[in-house]
C-alpha cells in the first residue's frame, strides 16, 4: 500500500514539471521591429525539450509481517477421548438372614372324655311287709337312750339292701312293729342305754340274719347273702 502511494506521487510530480516546462516555451512572445507582438505558434514538429526527471528512489518498504488470521471455518479436529472403563465393582454379598423360627404351637390337649358312670344297680326292692313301719331314728338322741344302727349291703355287689325288715328279738316273721332299711341300706333305732340288743334282719331275696349283736352308739355293716 505504501509503495503504491509513493509511486503515484512521483508520477504526478513528473507530469506537473512537464506541463510547467511547455508553458514557458510557448508563452514567450517575440517582439519585432515594428513593435508588434508576434505570436509564435507552436510548430508541429517542435520537439519539446527533454525533461530529465530526477530519479526517484523509492523508499524501502518494510512490509509488516502478516499473520494469517485463522479461518473461521478451520474447526479443530475433535479429539476422541478414549472410553473410560468403568470400574468393576465386586458383587456385594447379601447378608444371610437367619431363618425365622416358627412359633412352637402348644399341642392341643386331647380332651379326656368323662368316664361314663356305670349305672348303679338298684337295690333289692323292698317287700311289702304287713304292719306299721317305724321311722328310722334321727336327730338328737333322747336322754337315757342310745342309738343303735346298722348298714345292710349285698354280699356279692356291695350294694345297699333296701327294704329289709329289721327288729329286735328272736325271729318272728317280721312282726307288725318293725323298721325298714332306707335307700342306703341304713337303719337306726333309739333303745334304752346300758343294754345290748340283737338285730334280726329278714328279706325275701336274702338269707335272714338272726339275732346279730349290736352295740349302742355304733353303726356296723351287716352283709347279706342272696338266696340261691
Amino acid at each position: 500500500m505504501r509503495t503504491t502511494i509513493v509511486t503515484t506521487f512521483v508520477g504526478l510530480f513528473a507530469f506537473a514539471a512537464l506541463i510547467a516546462c511547455g508553458g514557458t516555451g510557448t508563452g514567450t512572445g517575440v517582439t519585432g521591429a515594428s513593435g508588434e507582438l508576434s505570436a509564435v505558434s507552436p510548430s508541429a514538429s517542435a520537439t519539446p525539450a527533454e525533461t530529465s526527471a530526477a530519479p526517484t528512489t523509492a523508499a524501502p518498504t518494510t512490509s509488516a509481517p502478516t499473520s494469517a488470521a485463522p479461518s473461521p471455518t478451520d474447526t479443530p479436529a475433535a479429539t476422541t477421548a478414549a472410553p473410560t472403563q468403568a470400574q468393576t465393582q465386586a458383587p456385594s454379598t447379601a447378608p444371610t438372614e437367619a431363618p425365622t423360627q416358627a412359633p412352637t404351637q402348644a399341642p392341643t390337649a386331647t380332651p379326656t372324655p368323662a368316664p361314663t358312670p356305670s349305672p348303679t344297680p338298684a337295690g333289692t326292692p323292698a317287700p311289702n311287709f304287713p304292719g306299721p313301719v317305724i321311722t328310722n331314728a334321727s336327730g338328737p338322741v333322747p336322754g337315757g337312750f342310745a342309738r343303735f344302727g346298722a348298714k345292710l349291703v349285698d354280699g356279692t355287689s356291695g350294694l345297699p339292701v333296701v327294704g329289709a325288715c329289721v327288729y329286735t328279738g328272736p325271729p318272728a316273721g317280721c312282726p307288725p312293729a318293725h323298721y325298714i332299711s332306707d335307700s342306703t341300706g341304713f337303719v337306726a333305732m333309739d333303745l334304752p342305754a346300758g343294754s345290748q340288743w340283737q338285730f334280726t334282719v329278714q328279706h325275701p331275696a336274702y338269707k335272714s340274719l338272726i339275732q346279730v349283736p349290736v352295740t349302742g352308739g355304733t353303726t356296723p355293716t351287716l352283709t347279706m347273702t342272696r338266696n340261691p
